[in-house]
Order: C-alpha cells, then structure tokens, then sequence
C-alpha cells in the first residue's frame, strides 16, 4: 500500500507542474499571475495530494478508520506531536523559504525563469521520491538488525541502500544533462 502514498505525491507534483505555466503566464484563458500564479500552483498541487490521500486511505487502507464524532482535541498529545515534529517543521519550512526567495529572485529578471525553476523543482523531486522511499524503507530494516544485533546486515543494509541512491541520482543527474529541453518543454 505505501504505492498508494507515492501515487498522491506525484499527482500533486503533476498538478503543480501543468497549472505553473499556466497560472504564471496565463495560458488558455488564465489570468496572468506571474509569482502568485506559482504560489497558486504549488498550493493546489498540495490540495490535490492531500484530498487524494485522504481517499485512497480511507477507501484501500483496511487499517485507518475515521469516525467524525470520535475525534477529540487533547493537549497533551499535540504538544508531544509538534515537540518531536518541530525538527521536520523547520526543514520544511526552510526549504519553503529558500524557494520563496529564488523565486523572488528570478521574477526580477523574467516571469520564464520563475517558470523553468518551478518546473526543475519538480522534475528534481521525481529523483528525490525514490531515494527518499529507500531511506524510509532503510529505516525500520536497520532499527530491526540493530535491535536484534546483527552488525553485518545493518551494514549490508547501508552498503546497498547508498548503492541504489547513488544510481538512482547518477540517473537523474544524466537525464538532466542530456535532455533538459524535452523535460523542460
């Protein structure tokens, strides 16, 4: 099922890379947003994901059940949430920042480069999924030998994992060298 959960990801990734040009340069009727429209753009791609998992959860997930009425606020339990979380929240946050800022940027120069640099961003994270699955996948698999004290299937374990990420962006990193004009247009 954790297909499922890269499925919403891209969706929203596509999402965002089609409404870019459009929103950015109104294109088909659109108004003309420049920046906004990209900032409109990433927002709706993140709907879209998220309406997306919601349903493929609640409809292909046996295991979440989701009753209305049972839901209830409880302090603790948020404050506990965001003390471990706040680490995430801040490196996302950060990236967010980061891209406001090249945005920023770029728009001094042309609404294109916004562009382009919207589109490499998320061309970049179909790369970065499967790496970042591998890592997740890589996890559990080594807490467990940890645990268990089994040293060399941990280190196998990381051998292979850093094996397969560095394929996998040496991919990448070709595939952007040597066509950037077909991913780009």
């Amino acid at each position: 099922r954790t297909h499922l959960s890269m499925c919403t990801q891209l969706l929203g990734a596509l999402t965002n890379i089609i409404l870019d040009p459009i929103l950015i340069f109104g294109l088909f009727g659109a108004p003309r947003l420049g920046v906004a429209g990209a900032a409109v753009a990433t927002v709706t791609g993140q709907c879209v994901a998220a309406v997306a998992a919601l349903i493929m959860n609640l409809k292909c997930n046996p295991d979440i059940h989701i009753v209305p009425r049972k839901i209830r606020f409880h302090g603790p339990t948020v404050k506990n949430i965001y003390r471990i979380g706040f680490p995430s929240i801040v490196m996302q946050c950060i990236g967010s920042v980061m891209v406001f800022g090249v945005n920023r940027i770029l728009i001094s120069f042309t609404t294109t480069a916004t562009a382009v640099f919207g589109a490499y961003f998320k061309l970049q994270s179909f790369i970065f999924m499967p790496v970042f699955g591998l890592n997740n996948g890589m996890v559990p698999i080594i807490a467990y030998n940890y645990g268990a004290g089994k040293r060399e299937r941990m280190m196998k374990t990381l051998k292979l994992s850093i094996l397969y990420a560095v394929i996998l962006m040496l991919i990448g990193f070709l595939v952007f060298q040597v066509m950037p004009d077909c991913l780009l247009g």
